[in-house]
C-alpha cells in the first residue's frame, strides 16, 4: 500500500539548538532539528509523520498537519520557556507539504481507479479532523433534502479552506459557508425588508423611480432588489436566533472547549472584553461578523486584503460551532 511522508516545519532566525537532536511525538511522527544558515542561525524545527493510502482516503492528512503544528509550537514554547527567550510562533510562519501529498495522492487514485477521498468529501475532513465518527455523521447526513446537501457543500467549503495557505482564501472558504447557510434560511423563511417595511419600501422605491426614469442602465432595478432585501448582518442574526439559543449567543466567547489551539486566543481576549464592559459592544457576536462581513466585501469587490490570522481563526471557530449546531440538528430528525 502507497506510503508517503507528510511534513511540517518552521524556521526560526537567531534560535540555537543542538541541530543533531530529535524529539519524540508518538510511535508515527518524527521530530527533527536541523541548521538551515550557520551565519543567521537559522534552525528549522520539522515533524515527519508517515501517511498512508487508506489515512489520505479518510481525510486524515488535515488533522495530523494540524496536529504537527501544536506540537511544534508547544516544543517552540517550553523551549523557550526554558532558557528565557522570547520567542514568538506565528500560525503563518508554518509550511508544510500538504498539498503536495494531496495531489500526489490524487494522481496514484486516478491512475489505479480508486476513490481519492472517502464521501462525503469535506463531510469526512471534517468528521476526522474532529475526531467525529464518521459513519455515524454520514448516516445522518443522507441528502435527501436541500438543506442536507447544503450542509454538505458548506462543509466541503470548510474542508479545501483547511488546506489553503493565502489568508484571503482561508478567509473567504470559512465566511462562504456561513453565507450558504444564511441565504438558505432566509429564502425558506421568506423574509425581506420589502415586506416589512411596505410603507418605507413604497416611498423609496418611489422617489428612486422618479430620479431614475430617464435612466438606460439597470442602476434603478439593482437599487430596488437591494432595497428590497434586509442587510446580511440583519439576515445572519436571524439565521443565528434559528440555531442558538438567547443564552447561547450572549455567552458566545464563554465556552471554548470546541474551538482550535489557534482560536483559543482571540476567543480569550473576546472573552475578556465581553466581561470588563469597556468597549464591550466590539464583542457583540454581531458587531464581530459585520466587521468581519466588512473585511470579506473588501477582498470580493475591492481587491483589499487586510486580514489578520486572528481574523481567519475567529471565523473559523465560528462557522465550526455553526456547523457542529447544524449537524446536531439533522441527527435529531
Amino acid at each position: 500500500m502507497l506510503d508517503k511522508i507528510l511534513k511540517v516545519w518552521i524556521e526560526k532566525e537567531g534560535v540555537i539548538l543542538d541541530r543533531n537532536s530529535g524529539f519524540e511525538i508518538n510511535k508515527d511522527s518524527r521530530g527533527y532539528i536541523k541548521t538551515v544558515d550557520s551565519i543567521t542561525q537559522t534552525i528549522q524545527v520539522g515533524i515527519e509523520r508517515k501517511v498512508s493510502l487508506q489515512e489520505y482516503q479518510q481525510g486524515y492528512i488535515g488533522k495530523y498537519t494540524n496536529e504537527s503544528k501544536v506540537w511544534l509550537q508547544r516544543f517552540l514554547q517550553q523551549y523557550a520557556i526554558t532558557n528565557n527567550l522570547t520567542l514568538i510562533v506565528n500560525p503563518l510562519d508554518f509550511k508544510t507539504n500538504e498539498e503536495d501529498l494531496h495531489i500526489e495522492f490524487r494522481q496514484f487514485c486516478k491512475e489505479n481507479k480508486l476513490e481519492p477521498l472517502l464521501k462525503p468529501t469535506g463531510g469526512s475532513a471534517y468528521m476526522v479532523y474532529d475526531e467525529f465518527n464518521s459513519a455515524d455523521i454520514k448516516n445522518s447526513l443522507k441528502y435527501n433534502s436541500h438543506i442536507d446537501e447544503l450542509l454538505t457543500s458548506a462543509i466541503d467549503w470548510y474542508n479545501v479552506g483547511l488546506l489553503q495557505t493565502k489568508a484571503s482564501n482561508q478567509f473567504l472558504h470559512y465566511f462562504i459557508p456561513l453565507e450558504i447557510l444564511t441565504a438558505k434560511f432566509i429564502t425558506d423563511s421568506g423574509i425581506t425588508w420589502k415586506d416589512e417595511n411596505k410603507e418605507g419600501y413604497k416611498i423609496i422605491t418611489d422617489f428612486l423611480k422618479e430620479i431614475l426614469k430617464n435612466d438606460g442602465s439597470n442602476k434603478l432595478s439593482g437599487l430596488i432588489s437591494f432595497l428590497s432585501e434586509l442587510s446580511f448582518v440583519e439576515k445572519i442574526k436571524r439565521y443565528f436566533k434559528s440555531i442558538f439559543s438567547e443564552g447561547e449567543i450572549v455567552e458566545f466567547w464563554i465556552d471554548d472547549t470546541d474551538v482550535t489551539f489557534n482560536g483559543k486566543r482571540p476567543w480569550k481576549q473576546y472573552r475578556l472584553i465581553s466581561q470588563q464592559g469597556v468597549n464591550k459592544e466590539s464583542t457583540n457576536l454581531f458587531n464581530v461578523l459585520k466587521d468581519l462581513y466588512q473585511k470579506r466585501n473588501d477582498i470580493v469587490h475591492k481587491g483589499i486584503e487586510n486580514v489578520s490570522s486572528e481574523d481567519i481563526f475567529v471565523i473559523e471557530n465560528i462557522l465550526r460551532r455553526v456547523l457542529k449546531k447544524e449537524i446536531g440538528i439533522v441527527k435529531k430528525r
